[in-house]
């Protein structure tokens, strides 16, 4: 949350994708732990516990996500706690029982990548970069408009970049260059 009020949403989205992807990949080799496994790797408790924090902000609400964490480390503080003592007090203070949630976000030893994709769509951006994805295999003439519209502004340098990185994938020709000399003239060096 703080480097989404530094960086902003689009780079928040972006970071919550990348992450997904990392865990998806570690569910696919067999690697899964469950979040509150003590022996989980950094890669779970780090970005498998900011997902499963993303996805109760959106399932209770941001107001009683916030007063939550606020009643949690009022009462619980100085002493040890569980995260059945969190899960309590947000659901004493959302009305919503948490036994679904801990089941699919803590519990569980694969990434609920399905649940995962719902809410990053819930992102214009992300519903934007996941359209531009999508024309990674497409040839270039059925791209080329998705590319000239991503130019357009107002400019959103991570969807140029994601143009960028398709161009190499296309014959070099005059419209490639075009597009390149339009990313160019953003003036993002990246």
């Amino acid at each position: 949350l703080a480097e989404r009020e530094i960086y902003g949403d689009d780079h928040y989205y972006m970071t919550l994708f990348e992450n997904a992807e990392s865990l998806i990949a570690q569910t696919k080799a067999g690697k899964g732990t469950a979040l509150l496994d003590a022996k989980a790797s950094s890669l779970t408790f780090y970005q498998h516990g900011a997902w499963a924090l993303h996805a109760l902000r959106q399932e209770i609400g941001d107001a009683d996500f916030k007063l939550s964490v606020r009643t949690y480390l009022k009462e619980y503080a100085g002493r040890n706690v569980t995260t059945d003592d969190f899960l309590k007090i947000v659901s004493n203070t959302s009305g919503k029982d948490m036994t679904d949630f801990k089941n699919r976000w803590l519990t569980n030893t694969q990434f609920p990548s399905a649940e995962a994709l719902v809410l990053l769509r819930k992102s214009i951006f992300m519903e934007q970069y996941f359209q531009l994805a999508a024309r990674s295999i497409s040839t270039f003439d059925e791209a080329f408009n998705s590319y000239k519209e991503t130019l357009r502004s107002p400019i959103n340098e991570l969807l140029v970049e994601e143009m960028i990185s398709q161009l190499i994938l296309h014959k070099k020709n005059d419209r490639i260059i075009e597009l390149y000399k339009e990313a160019a003239a953003t003036g993002n060096v990246k």
